[in-house]
């Protein structure tokens, strides 16, 4: 009950935070960072191939996603770091239980279907029974093959995240980081790679192993923060956080929506940092955001991020 109270509340300040900024224009970069979230989330089940080749589809610039470290140093593309039931199965369609993650192998974790059960947050979700989760190494393999035939697949960019537990300490941010740089490195995709977390602490570790990587400080507000906000009585909450992401060395701040107005967005250029709200799913909200100047935009439905930038008139753009 809790859970839903704090999503209505939120949704309600998010609508209302949007009608407060959208009369707001300024002119923008042309080019906006389109990622899709967790590939396609809204669309195609996450964090699966099937899902990342549907926000191509629609024309993303990122793929975001969420990685977590197995027991065998594998980098598992999935967003919890328990294995969650709610959402995958054993291929043979037998029922999976909630373990963590960094205690299995990842030959134990690709026994799992997490395509076959749908999102009930997402009605317009497809199943695609059968799918097995992806490492991140594989998703590079795959992106590499098929940049051969498709040049779509030799542009794409990836926003990853560290997935830590909630008791994740400095040493295990430290074998998180130099795994996730090893994996990075090898492929030759740092210049195309952004390391994100909610753990800012994180983002300089990772770059103690490639200096030159871009980092993203991520934050979600807690209900009072949130309420707050809306109140008009915390532009402390989002300068604190625009200090962290600089203190942290982050390139690009990385707020849930509610955090995002004209000021917020200025005061983080002048910085030297980029603005990427979370998550973005309201076509209206889109628009309203890129006319702030945001950097980027991830959203679980990657098709209204694309129809939103095309019905954007062009006086708005540089």
């Amino acid at each position: 009950m809790k859970k839903i109270l704090l999503s209505f509340l939120l949704s309600i300040l998010s609508f209302a935070c949007y009608h407060s900024i959208r009369e707001k224009v300024r002119i923008v970069p042309k080019e906006i960072d389109l990622q899709g979230h967790r590939g396609a989330r809204g669309l195609k089940p996450e964090n699966t191939l099937p899902g990342f080749l549907e926000a191509l589809n629609h024309g993303v610039k990122t793929l975001e996603l969420d990685t977590v470290l197995t027991s065998d140093l594998n980098l598992l593309i999935h967003h919890n770091t328990d294995t969650n039931p709610s959402l995958c199965q054993y291929l043979d369609g037998k029922p999976i239980e909630s373990r963590p993650i960094r205690t299995l192998p990842i030959s134990e974790l690709k026994k799992m279907d997490c395509g076959s059960k749908k999102n009930p947050d997402f009605q317009y979700q497809d199943s695609v029974p059968g799918t097995s989760p992806i490492t991140l190494d594989e998703l590079f393999l795959f992106i590499k093959k098929e940049s051969e035939k498709d040049e779509r697949f030799q542009k794409v960019q990836f926003n990853i995240e560290m997935k830590f537990g909630k008791d994740a300490d400095v040493e295990e941010m430290e074998v998180f980081a130099k795994r996730i740089t090893e994996v990075i490195s090898s492929h030759g995709m740092v210049e195309r790679s952004t390391v994100q977390s909610f753990l800012p602490q994180s983002l300089p570790i990772v770059r103690k192993h490639i200096p030159e990587i871009k980092t993203s400080a991520l934050y979600a507000p807690t209900l009072v923060q949130g309420i707050t906000l809306k109140l008009g009585l915390g532009s402390w909450i989002r300068e604190s956080i625009l200090e962290d992401s600089k203190a942290n060395g982050a390139s690009i701040v990385s707020p849930y929506l509610l955090y995002v107005d004209q000021d917020f967005v200025r005061k983080a250029h002048s910085m030297g940092l980029k603005v990427i709200p979370w998550t973005v799913n309201d076509p209206e909200e889109m628009k309203s955001l890129i006319r702030l100047g945001v950097d980027g935009l991830i959203s679980d439905y990657p098709n209204r991020m694309r129809r939103a930038v095309d019905e954007l008139p062009e006086s708005i753009w540089n």
